[in-house]
């Protein structure tokens, strides 16, 4: 499924790090996947950006963020609840080219 179809949305977390989210598209709306993410080195609970950046037409506060058409976060990704009205998500994913996929493995 390709992400611009989940209702993105994306901001500074700060220094270097971005937020991301997106309808999760197990649950449908009004639940949510929130990822972080940067262009440097992967660490624990940030994922690490392989896309092109650049400053976007209405964005320029942001300054240069990522190509969410062509987006890709690595490594996959597991989301295991919504919260305690909706505890049984379980959704495991990647985020690649922009398109978001069921990870089997």
């Amino acid at each position: 499924m390709k992400l611009a179809d989940l209702h993105p949305e994306h901001g500074h977390a700060g220094d270097d790090v971005y937020w991301l989210t997106f309808d999760c598209f197990k649950c449908g709306p009004p639940y949510r996947i929130y990822l972080q993410f940067h262009r440097g080195e992967q660490r624990v609970g940030v994922w690490k950006c392989t896309s092109p950046w650049k400053v976007w037409p209405g964005l320029e506060h942001l300054g240069e963020t990522p190509d969410r058409s062509c987006l890709t976060l690595v490594p996959s990704f597991r989301f295991h609840s919504h919260g305690p009205k909706h505890p049984s998500c379980g959704l495991h994913a990647t985020i690649t080219d922009g398109e978001v996929k069921v990870d089997e493995g």
